[in-house]
């Protein structure tokens, strides 16, 4: 008989003590009776068969989950009073599938609608600068979708934070969100915004293949302009070395931090090494 009941509902269980004596079984569990369970879908009712064979014991319980159950029914077991349910008294597994369905409803009709090209770059451009809940206006920082922009500093960090600024008074001004700073944008600032953004989200394997890939820029002779700290990183020996290559003239007895500070001197004064094509030619 278990078996069989395993097979048409949820769950079923055989055991030889009271069901509360288990610890854990009865958890999110609620009995009911035997006309409610004649209104449930037996795939939603959990059995508990309570079997004692030494005293003739044989009890068929049917238990139902209140994770299943709407606020209404889960208060009326508190009251202990029968509910009466509407249509609104949805379980959370029911309001989650409501959700749900409207939320690929939404999406599908999202994809259908015709849009412009501002529109686009002005939903792009709206997520580049995360919400500053530090800003007494955070509330007016909102995204409408989930496409990310990691941005690496470093680099242009001064361009967003004036981003920032001017989109906060804009917003500030005129009682709105973000994406009223964005729409009223032309195509040519907004392409600029979320060229901004791509770049410098890009992460050190990105750029270095975009600039093999895509862009191969032409790398000024002294781009390269080494601090004090990553000299230090190598033995004087080496330093000699790169010392020579860039024609940096040293004294036999000069020790590693005048070394260092001729080196900073040359490369200021126009010394060329290029490490990364370097280590490619090495390779």
């Amino acid at each position: 008989k278990a078996k069989n009941l395993k097979k048409t509902h949820k769950d079923c269980v055989v055991i030889d003590c009271y069901p509360q004596d288990i610890k854990g079984l009865l958890k999110n569990l609620v009995q009911v009776s035997a006309y409610e369970a004649k209104e449930i879908d037996p795939k939603d009712l959990n059995v508990i068969i309570q079997y004692r064979p030494i005293r003739g014991d044989l009890w068929i319980q049917k238990y139902k989950s209140k994770i299943e159950m709407s606020q209404k029914e889960l208060d009326a077991i508190e009251t202990g009073e029968i509910p009466e349910l509407g249509l609104v008294d949805m379980s959370n597994p029911q309001r989650e599938m409501t959700n749900e369905m409207y939320y690929n409803y939404l999406r599908s009709e999202f994809v259908k609608s015709d849009q412009s090209d501002l529109w686009v770059l002005a939903m792009l451009c709206n997520n580049i600068i995360s919400r500053d809940f530090t800003d007494d206006q955070s509330d007016k920082w909102v995204t409408y979708s989930s496409t990310f922009f990691s941005k690496k500093g470093g680099v242009n960090d001064d361009y967003f934070d004036n981003l920032r600024k001017e989109v906060a008074e804009y917003c500030k001004t005129n009682k709105c969100n973000t994406i009223q700073y964005y729409l009223n944008k032309d195509h040519v600032d907004l392409t600029n915004i979320l060229y901004q953004g791509i770049v410098s989200s890009m992460d050190q394997g990105q750029a270095f293949k975009s600039q093999k890939d895509l862009y191969n820029i032409f790398l000024a002779k002294d781009w390269f302009q080494p601090t004090e700290e990553w000299l230090n990183k190598y033995k004087i020996v080496q330093l000699r070395l790169l010392a020579h290559k860039i024609k940096c003239k040293l004294l036999p007895n000069d020790n590693k931090k005048l070394v260092m500070d001729k080196l900073l001197v040359a490369f200021k004064e126009g010394a060329c090494f290029d490490p990364i094509k370097f280590l490619n030619e090495v390779k």
